[in-house]
């Protein structure tokens, strides 16, 4: 489905919103490359989508922790929720764009290739990856691989006094209404052409 040209996006635009909030969501989704991709709208509460930092990832290859910004795939429920069990925090690290690009050129992709590549990511049409255009705690433009993924106990987001880790960001509705569309299209292919009986 193209954002663009989609006559039903409406059917896909949550119902908890006001009419009028429907409309401008999917007004802003088929432009979205103009929208703000960031809200400072403050709220007590824990979003999917928000970035994070600093959060650690486990490198099986060099058995080294490192602490990254990360952007929070997991659902409010999952940080705001008590429990004897405690849930997950899943989440992906936050890349420069520009590293990102030296090691397309690293492996020997042509000028016109990271060309192509950068417009397809400004443009959102590559699943696998998130784009975030540079703004407030992100100096620079910045991407997520959306399988990049990892996980910590909910508990180790918060320190001994309860307080939660650094928020570097919080999307937008238009924008974390994307990044749910870009999740679904990498996680969910419902349409993959394939008959598995």
């Amino acid at each position: 489905m193209s954002l663009t040209d989609a006559s039903n996006l409406m059917e896909f635009i949550p119902k908890y919103l006001s009419e009028n909030d429907r409309a401008l969501l999917s007004d802003n989704l088929k432009k979205f490359q103009n929208a703000s991709y960031y809200t400072s709208f403050p709220l007590d509460l824990y979003l999917q989508g928000d970035g994070w930092s600093p959060l650690p990832i486990f490198s099986l290859k060099t058995k080294e922790v490192a602490y990254v910004k990360a952007i929070c795939f997991s659902n409010s429920c999952d940080l705001a929720q008590k429990s004897d069990f405690p849930s997950k925090l899943v989440f992906a690290p936050i890349i420069l764009v520009d590293r990102y690009l030296d090691l397309l050129k690293k492996f020997g992709a042509t000028e016109d290739k990271i060309k192509s590549f950068y417009r397809d990511l400004k443009a959102q049409m590559l699943s696998n990856l998130f784009y975030l255009p540079a703004n407030g705690s992100l100096s620079k433009e910045c991407l997520v691989n959306l399988s990049d993924v990892y996980s910590i106990d909910a508990t180790e987001f918060f320190d001994e006094n309860n307080t939660a880790k650094k928020l570097e960001f919080r999307l937008s509705q238009v924008a974390h209404y994307l990044f749910l569309l870009k999740l679904s299209v990498h996680f969910c292919r419902f349409w993959e052409n394939v008959k598995r009986d």
